[in-house]
């Protein structure tokens, strides 16, 4: 089930890490725009993931009950809401300039960050809806359709990005504004195939079943304060290093965005022990899911060592592809501690999707807050103009992965609170 996740989840970095290799190849400035943008964009999308989250594990439930008529009013439930929710982000347009402000972009810089923020929110909706429709899918332990999706997807959109970046043929040179375009066309193609396979594998009425809306209202309530928490720590450290300068701030893009490829692959494992928390929960057997929490667990840290190998043995080669060459001086300290905390954010991400999987949202937020309040609270404390200042903003980064890590292993092991999976005699 790991293998068709961790495809998945390579899919949509690499495409990242693929706009990042274009865009250096035009400076400093279009990488700097292009990670300030997608910082706030990817937050919010992010923010709004909790249906995607929620109904991943309703849907795992009424599969484990054998109820297809609740997983099919489950899963409308979910798509319509999302296509709701979009709405939200086009309440973003009318503030585009000053949130690219406030992130520290001036002059040219803020143009074009502008520019690409305002093309990508044409995809809202297509990304919002999709989130759900994978859900649904992995909720019935249907791993692959969702890689033939973002692997469609995520092709074309590699396609078009010279096509559209550079001008070839038919298609005017639009730099930054033309990888946006690339991503809104791939991400509408990649939701008219996602939403027939849900179609086909559950049917789909047009209708609202409440006690799934208040759930999902419920989940989104815990879920949007956690990850709006993160999402605020995330843009406060793209904001310092954007303020010490465009070369810093496309050096943290090229970090940032090999961090968010690493992590995604580790995510695998994290999206499978939901679906199988979720399942074995829904039978009523705790004991197996705990089983598969230990699993899910075990093998993400052994993985997030394996990268942290791999990390440090590509760093030359890596940094010079990703990075424009002005900013190749500044990169150095930053690699090699997103690189060895690796084992740490596999065992975070793992314990997150335990976590979805057993319903505990309250303690997910909670942890997240105070983790993330440390971090902005370290953030104000590294000065832009020191020398130091991108490895200083990648060692804070690591206090709040540590943290959040150890909170959710404790969590479940001894377990303390309220926690789903305490440990107790099994029967």
């Amino acid at each position: 089930m790991t293998l068709p996740v961790l495809g998945t989840a390579i899919a949509e970095p690499l495409t990242s890490l693929a706009d990042t290799c274009f865009l250096a190849r035009l400076g400093s400035t279009p990488v700097a725009s292009l990670g300030i943008a997608t910082s706030i964009l990817s937050g919010s999308f992010w923010v709004l993931n909790f249906i995607g989250v929620g109904i991943q594990t309703l849907a795992a439930n009424a599969e484990a009950e054998g109820d297809r008529e609740l997983l099919q009013k489950r899963g409308a439930t979910a798509l319509l809401m999302a296509g709701l929710l979009s709405i939200i982000m086009a309440a973003l347009l009318p503030f585009l300039d000053t949130i690219a402000e406030l992130m520290g972009a001036s002059g040219e810089l803020q143009a074009t960050t502008v520019e690409y923020m305002r093309i990508r929110l044409l995809g809202a909706p297509a990304v919002l809806v999709g989130f759900a429709a994978f859900g649904i899918l992995r909720g019935i332990q249907d791993m692959r359709t969702p890689l033939y999706i973002s692997a469609g997807i995520n092709a074309l959109n590699i396609i078009l990005d010279p096509l559209m970046i550079f001008g070839m043929g038919p298609f005017p040179e639009m730099g930054v504004a033309g990888a946006a375009w690339a991503s809104v066309i791939s991400q509408w193609l990649g939701l008219a195939w996602a939403f027939t396979a849900v179609r086909k594998k559950i049917g789909f009425r047009p209708a609202l079943h409440r006690p799934t809306l208040m759930y999902l209202l419920s989940t989104g309530r815990d879920m949007f304060i956690r990850t709006g928490s993160l999402n605020v720590f995330l843009a406060l450290a793209t904001r310092t290093a954007t303020l010490a300068g465009d070369q810093t701030a496309a050096a943290h893009q090229a970090v940032r965005q090999l961090w968010f490829f690493t992590a995604l692959l580790l995510d695998a494992y994290a999206i499978v022990g939901q679906s199988l928390v979720a399942y074995f929960l829904g039978k009523g057997d705790r004991a197996m899911a705990k089983k598969a929490a230990a699993f899910t667990i075990g093998w993400s840290i052994v993985s997030g060592f394996f990268m942290t190998g791999v990390l440090l043995a590509i760093k030359g080669p890596a940094s010079a592809l990703l990075m424009p060459p002005d900013a190749l001086k500044l990169v150095s300290g930053a690699w090699i501690i997103s690189s060895l905390c690796q084992p740490l954010n596999a065992l975070c991400f793992a314990t997150d999707g335990v976590h979805w999987g057993t319903g505990d949202y309250g303690f997910m937020r909670n942890a997240v807050v105070v983790s993330t309040a440390a971090g902005i609270a370290g953030l104000y404390l590294v000065d832009p103009e020191g020398p130091d200042c991108l490895a200083l903003i990648w060692l804070v980064c690591v206090g709040t992965i540590i943290s959040r890590g150890i909170l959710g292993f404790l969590r479940i092991w001894p377990g303390f609170g309220r926690a789903p999976l305490r440990a107790r005699r099994d029967t």
